[in-house]
């Protein structure tokens, strides 16, 4: 597979669309994927590190031209016919051609994409705002807007495959192991703070926070973690302060995920760092410090994800109320903890890949050494209350059971995997020309967006390996709403809580 991004990064835009693309080209490279980033804009820093990571950087030229009629058009610099087909002859000169170009970019739409259509297979776009008319195959807002149903009605065509919300949010690997690694208890006591504006906090929201503080008093009860970018504008004033309050300074981190998890409470942007903060319950205090994180922080606020009062930031004893009352308010802070926690899973980039026809299951018959780990799985609650028998099931019987499995010609156990790690259990039942299905994904990994390939994948092993079988059954619990839905997208036919799906062999 063949991937361009089109991103770009300043201090003026800020580094989170670089950041969140190469989250996305970083998944898709673990899958054998080529990757270029076109960008006109880029500080040497994030160039450095898309390099490092085995990307292929394309630097479009400077020039002088008029721009756009888009609110955010000066951030490209050119206008969009220009950058469109600047763009063009980048991609004319690759050897083979595009599978899906990325673009994420407030200054572009519809105009420029229509441009670049025709060089490439399928275009993804990135956007927050909304404000916009696109020409695309899939949209991505990874935001969770209250108004995220209608948001996009007339701005993209009717076929454009949405995808909407925070389960979508594009978070590296790190935050979702960070997330296994969560205390599910409550800590009401704050210890630890970690403060993060960006990347950039060309404002400095940094220097106004710490500047705000009481720190004779507050460095002997907390400890403060501050994390900024190398180019911050007040870089040397923090570095002192931090030094003479030993505060924990980190510049241009690349551990955010194992910071949040040992802190207790987060200060910072209302941008996509939010959904990191989510996805480790990290309860947070959140400002939007741009204009397009405006709607998005007051929206996370009002659904309980964030708390984002009003401040006045030329004002310090504003903003030491403001966090005092934070620390000193545990009910607050612990609905944040759960209702966050329960929205962000983590598995947001899987889906994405998913969506963009990235399938990364591998299907192998199970053996002897998965009979611990499938009668852990089995007695979870999660999968006994879905099935038929939902006791507990004692490890001899299950050991019994398991082994008549394994030496029976009528049934057989499969195991998926993704990454060579366990997802999911299917087990097919045969009777004449019939296959019973029974299929489930391990805990922790359910929501995923593995069910509909592990099935696609089993329907693929019975084709292989028992050609006499035409016909799959899945009888499913009345309210196991989640197999429903899989079984009727999958092309099942409903028959009360009996699925049934003809194998057509064509010769």
């Amino acid at each position: 597979m063949r991937i361009v991004f089109r991103a770009d990064a300043s201090t003026q835009m800020g580094s989170g669309h670089i950041m969140r693309c190469m989250c996305l080209a970083e998944a898709l490279q673990k899958h054998q994927a080529q990757i270029w980033f076109i960008v006109r804009h880029i500080t040497d820093y994030l160039e450095q590190i898309l390099r490092d990571k085995g990307f292929q950087v394309i630097l479009l030229p400077d020039q002088n031209s008029q721009t756009d009629d888009l609110f955010h058009s000066e951030w490209l610099g050119v206008s969009q016919i220009d950058d469109a087909l600047a763009t063009c002859k980048v991609l004319q000169h690759l050897e083979k051609p595009v599978d899906w170009l990325i673009i994420d970019h407030y200054a572009i739409d519809h105009r420029w994409e229509r441009i670049l259509k025709p060089l490439v297979d399928k275009v993804l776009v990135i956007d927050d705002l909304a404000d916009r008319i696109h020409d695309c195959d899939i949209l991505l807002d990874q935001n969770q807007y209250l108004n995220l149903s209608s948001r996009y009605k007339n701005k993209v065509h009717e076929d454009t495959q949405l995808l909407l919300g925070s389960r979508y949010a594009l978070l590296r690997n790190e935050f979702r192991v960070a997330r296994q690694q969560k205390k599910q208890e409550f800590n009401p006591q704050v210890r630890k703070i970690l403060i993060f504006f960006g990347g950039m906090d060309k404002e400095n929201y940094t220097g106004k926070l710490l500047n705000s503080l009481e720190h004779d008093q507050l460095s002997q009860q907390l400890k403060f973690v501050v994390v900024i970018g190398a180019q911050h504008p007040d870089l040397n004033h923090i570095k002192k302060l931090c030094e003479q309050f030993d505060y924990e300074l980190h510049i241009n981190s690349t551990k955010m995920a194992e910071l949040m998890l040992q802190a207790d409470i987060a200060i910072g942007a209302g941008g996509s760092s939010s959904w990191e903060r989510c996805c480790v319950g990290l309860p947070s205090l959140a400002f939007a410090i741009a204009r397009n994180q405006i709607q998005l922080t007051e929206d996370a606020a009002l659904q309980g994800l964030i708390d984002s009062p009003n401040i006045d930031w030329n004002n310090p004893e504003s903003i030491r109320q403001i966090v005092m009352g934070f620390i000193h308010n545990p009910l607050a802070r612990q609905r944040i903890f759960h209702t966050a926690f329960n929205a962000v899973d983590g598995k947001g980039t899987q889906r994405v890949l998913r969506a963009l026809g990235v399938r990364s299951l591998s299907i192998r018959r199970a053996t002897f050494e998965d009979s611990q780990s499938l009668w852990q799985w089995r007695n979870h609650d999660s999968i006994r209350l879905v099935s038929r028998n939902t006791d507990l099931i004692a490890l001899d019987s299950h050991e019994q059971w398991f082994r008549n499995i394994l030496q029976s010609l009528d049934r057989v156990m499969l195991i998926a995997e993704h990454n060579h790690l366990p997802v999911g259990v299917i087990r097919f039942d045969f009777e004449e020309t019939c296959a019973e299905i029974s299929i489930y994904c391990v805990p922790n990994e359910q929501g995923a967006g593995f069910s509909i390939d592990m099935l696609q994948e089993a329907e693929k092993f019975l084709f292989q390996h028992y050609s006499n079988i035409t016909e799959i059954k899945a009888v499913v619990l009345a309210d196991n709403w989640a197999s429903h839905h899989l079984f009727l997208n999958a092309g099942y036919q409903r028959n009360s809580t009996t699925y049934l799906k003809k194998l057509v062999r064509h010769s």
